[in-house]
């Protein structure tokens, strides 16, 4: 899955794919990031096909780097309540923030010898 705070994909849509040579029923699907919110203008497309059939982002990342889920227009809803939207991720907060830094601080320096006992 993706991860809860990621400063490099600012604006980054998160996509639900499958690879296209994946032979396994069902494909193993993954999570891929891309700028477009659109399929057909992803660069995903050429090796990838989409899980999701209705078409939607799973998520986002925001301006911030926190990740936001998809919550898809109600049905039958008009108005500006049939606009689909993103919202923070309930779980992507300051600490996600902060294992995101320590994750980027384990691979510059290694993993502490603590950090197993």
């Amino acid at each position: 899955m993706a991860k809860l705070f990621n400063p490099d994909a600012k604006g980054q849509y998160v996509w639900q794919v499958s690879r296209l040579d994946d032979k396994s029923r069902p494909p193993k699907t993954l999570y891929a990031s891309d700028s477009s919110s659109d399929w057909s203008r992803t660069i995903l497309k050429l090796q990838h096909s989409p899980v999701d059939d209705h078409g939607w982002p799973c998520g986002r990342y925001d301006e911030e780097g926190y990740y936001c889920t998809h919550l898809p227009p109600i049905p039958g809803s008009d108005g500006a309540r049939s606009l689909s939207r993103y919202v923070r991720h309930p779980a992507a907060d300051a600490t996600a923030k902060l294992e995101y830094e320590r994750d980027l601080m384990y691979q510059r320096h290694g993993r502490p010898a603590s950090a197993f006992e």
